[in-house]
Formats: C-alpha cells, sequence, structure tokens
C-alpha cells in the first residue's frame, strides 16, 4: 500500500508544464520505470501463485479487482515503449496509470465491501436525485411566480454621491 501511495503522489506531480528535459521530469520517468516493474513483479508472484485463468476459482484472472489491477500494469507498460509518447493513442494509453490508487481497493477488503454497497444502491441513488430535482423545480416555479422580475435592476440612489466609508457604514 505504501509503494501505491508513492506512485500516485509522483503521478500528482506530473504535468504537461513541465520541463522535457528538466530533472523533475527525468525524476518522473525513472520513478514511473521503477512503480511499474514493482507492479509488474507482483502480479507475476500472484499469476504464478494461482494461476492465470484456467485454474479452477481461485485463478487471478476471476477475481473483477484483478482484472482492474492487471488492466492497469499492462497499460503502464505498454505506456513505457519508446515512441509511445508522442501518439495521442498512447498518451490516452499512460492516462490509465491514474487508476493505480484504486489498487488500494483490492487490498483492503473494507473498501470492496464499501464499493460494492455503493454500486448496489446506485438505482436508489438515482431515483432520490429524480425526485429532488423535481421538488428543487418545483420550488423554482413557485420563486419565478413569486418574484416576478422584481430583482432585474439595482436600487443605487441611496449611495450616490457618499464616499466608501459612509457606504461601508450603510453595509
Amino acid at each position: 500500500m505504501v509503494l501505491i501511495a508513492l506512485s500516485s503522489t509522483s503521478l500528482a506531480f506530473e504535468s504537461p508544464l513541465n520541463d522535457p528535459a528538466g530533472t523533475l521530469t527525468l525524476i518522473l520517468s525513472v520513478l514511473d520505470v521503477v512503480f511499474t516493474f514493482i507492479f509488474s513483479i507482483e502480479v507475476l508472484v500472484r499469476v504464478l501463485a494461482t494461476g492465470f485463468l484456467l485454474n479452477g476459482k481461485r485463478s487471478y484472472m476471476r477475481d473483477s479487482w484483478h482484472i482492474i489491477d492487471f488492466t492497469i500494469v499492462v497499460f503502464s507498460i505498454v505506456g513505457l515503449f519508446p515512441g509511445t509518447g508522442d501518439l495521442s493513442f498512447f498518451k490516452i494509453i499512460r492516462m490509465v496509470r491514474l487508476f493505480r490508487p484504486l489498487r488500494i481497493i483490492s487490498k483492503n477488503e473494507n473498501l470492496k465491501i464499501s464499493i460494492q454497497a455503493l454500486f448496489v444502491s446506485m438505482p436508489a441513488i438515482g431515483s432520490l436525485m429524480i425526485i429532488v430535482s423535481l421538488i428543487m423545480f418545483i420550488f423554482a416555479i413557485i420563486a419565478v411566480n413569486l418574484l416576478k422580475g422584481k430583482s432585474f435592476y439595482c436600487q443605487t440612489d441611496d449611495i450616490m454621491g457618499k464616499s466608501m466609508v459612509e457606504i461601508e457604514r450603510l453595509i
């Protein structure tokens, strides 16, 4: 988890405004290679321990969180190939590295349960948002009918010709 946090921190320092020949860009690219190597070794060890796909229910690619981990690592490796930084398609692929913090979810069982509960509750939250939006729309119609354009101008007759000190006293 510490490596995931460090990787996320290094991704936060990346910016398109950084000097391409600067030391910060060089350090960040070296850190990216190191983190990609470490995460690749982790995936490789897990695949060797559990099997890739056809070794039963405990195979690596049978778990959705492991599929996310594997996808992030594969796209990180593809982003390391020389010349991929110049093509816009590969720049988009490198953006998948931003999902590295999601790997923390796969390591913590409580976070998995929380995310699954969030996905299960999405339809109910959507229904609630529709009801809230309808109520806000009704109150907006009531407010428009009550105000009837009364606040389309600014009343400044009482502050014209007064100093800023006097205006601040009025406020």
